[in-house]
């Protein structure tokens, strides 16, 4: 699971954009990796971070590693649970 700590620093997490073309939620979201290399015997070494660009709804998915089939797996989980981006 994720540490309290790092949800926190997430959560603050601030999009700015000079053009919003999103009004809706889930029309656009950002996608980022976290890396945690401290966490060297777990499992999970890495968190995928969506945020919604309109709302700043951020969905953290805890990933085993970087590779594209992983990835691609996490986003899927995640957008079966809170919508596809349009």
């Amino acid at each position: 699971l994720i540490p309290s700590v790092w949800i926190t620093k997430v959560q603050r997490l601030s999009i700015r954009s000079k053009k919003r073309n999103s009004i809706n939620p889930m029309d656009m979201v950002a996608i980022d990796l976290v890396t945690m290399k401290n966490l060297s015997g777990e499992l999970y070494q890495y968190v995928l971070l969506i945020v919604d660009v309109a709302t700043k709804f951020v969905i953290l998915e805890p990933i085993e590693s970087k590779e594209i089939h992983i990835i691609a797996l996490g986003l899927a989980k995640s957008f079966n649970s809170y919508g596809w981006p349009k």
